[in-house]
């Protein structure tokens, strides 16, 4: 079955005015299933965002994402697709005005970017230690991704911060890392916010359909986007090599998003990873009508 067919719908419903500026002849990339079927599992741990205790964080509260770097339309065009995709799979989004808590900045030089943030909005790189920060600064990648974790209850009380919320009205996110509780395995990880860095001299061959798509998944899975994977499978790999990737998100993205917003998140970690790999084969095993 092709399972691209929901977030194709709700892409749809972005204005046309906008969807004009995607490039002409773009191919929706259906790839089905491996031979190896350890791939799908492979695929997830590549795609996850893991905390240190092996759960996979994802967003239980509602998303408000916020581009700034790119002129009105276009920015408007990739915070409607991230909004129009994270409800396509299950995850929710805010329908108002709200505070952004998926922070998208396109700009040139991020490196020099991240090394202003360190020494004068420290708030905002703390839930990365001395390693991690030194890492995303020295990174030469087009995109860079980090994001703030919470853990929860079932119920969605927070176990443990290591720190407090950290508000700063020119970059207005902050937050804290969780800390997992020794009571209870049984916990959630929660993304409070997701932070993006996209350089802009980096953009040769992209299309804005992909550079949406791209910026979607990564918006919703704060995905190692250095992870090794198969570029004809995610358009996680647009950066790796444009002329390569797929035009939009393929049906192994979608079908990893609809199992990881559609799977209980409180449990016990392995229990989680191997309930997301179980939905995602379902979902690209599953015959038309299913």
């Amino acid at each position: 079955m092709r399972i691209f067919s929901m977030a194709a719908l709700a892409l749809a419903l972005i204005p046309v005015t906008v969807q004009a500026q995607q490039a002409d002849g773009d191919q929706i990339v259906v790839t089905g299933m491996p031979d190896d079927p350890a791939a799908i599992s492979d695929f997830v741990d590549a795609a996850s965002s893991r905390t240190a205790d092996g759960h996979i964080a994802r967003w239980n509260s509602p998303i408000c994402p916020e581009v700034t770097g790119l002129r009105d339309d276009l920015a408007n065009y990739v915070e409607q697709t991230v909004t129009a995709v994270a409800q396509a799979v299950g995850a929710r989004a805010h329908s108002g005005d709200c505070d952004a808590n998926i922070v998208i900045v396109f700009m040139r030089e991020p490196s020099e970017f991240v090394e202003t943030l360190r020494r004068q909005r420290p708030a905002h790189l703390a839930s990365l230690d001395l390693r991690e920060r030194q890492a995303l600064a020295s990174s030469d990648a087009a995109a860079r991704s980090w994001s703030v974790n919470e853990f929860r209850t079932r119920d969605g009380r927070v176990v443990q911060q290591s720190n407090g919320p950290n508000i700063d009205g020119n970059f207005e996110q902050g937050g804290s890392r969780g800390v997992a509780s020794r009571i209870s395995n049984e916990l959630r990880a929660d993304f409070s916010t997701v932070y993006m860095l996209i350089d802009l001299d980096r953009m040769e061959g992209v299309t804005m359909q992909q550079l949406s798509a791209f910026v979607a998944l990564e918006a919703l899975t704060a995905a190692d986007t250095s992870a090794p994977m198969r570029p004809e499978r995610t358009i996680l790999s647009l950066f790796g090599s444009a002329a390569e990737a797929p035009a939009d998100l393929t049906d192994w993205d979608v079908a990893y998003l609809r199992a990881l917003y559609g799977t209980e998140p409180a449990q016990a970690a392995e229990t989680q990873r191997s309930a997301i790999a179980g939905r995602m084969r379902d979902l690209l095993t599953a015959g038309p009508g299913d």
